[in-house]
C-alpha cells in the first residue's frame, strides 16, 4: 500500500472502508452498552448490591468490528470478573449467558 502516491491511496483501501463502517456502527454499539453496564455497575453499588449478573457483548454483534472482544464470564473467579468487581467495589461480577472458562 502506498500512502499519498498518486492515482490512489489510503481512502482506496478496502480494510480502512470497513474500519470506518465498525467505527460508525458496531464500535457505536459497543460504547453505547458499555456506557449502559457502567450505568448499572455503580447504581447496584450505591444500592448496596454485592453481586452483579450481566448480559455480555454477543461475539455475532462484533464479528468483524476493531472492537477488542473479551468480556465477562459466569466464572465469578475470570479475571475480567475478578477486576470488573474489584473496580466498582462489588464481591462478584457474572455473566448471564452461560459462558465458563473453557470459552475463552
Amino acid at each position: 500500500m502506498a500512502v499519498g502516491c498518486a492515482g490512489g491511496g489510503l481512502a482506496d483501501e478496502p480494510q480502512l472502508v470497513v474500519g470506518v463502517a465498525d467505527l460508525r456502527g458496531p464500535a457505536e454499539s459497543f460504547h453505547a452498552f458499555m456506557v449502559a453496564r457502567d450505568a448499572t455497575l455503580r447504581r447496584l453499588k450505591t444500592s448496596g448490591t454485592a453481586d452483579a449478573v450481566l448480559p455480555v457483548v454477543a461475539k455475532t454483534d462484533f464479528s468483524r468490528s476493531y472492537v477488542f472482544h473479551v468480556d465477562i464470564r459466569s466464572d465469578a473467579g475470570f479475571w475480567i470478573n475478578r477486576w470488573t468487581a474489584r473496580y466498582y467495589g462489588l464481591a462478584a461480577v457474572r455473566a448471564t449467558d452461560g459462558t465458563t472458562k473453557a470459552d475463552r
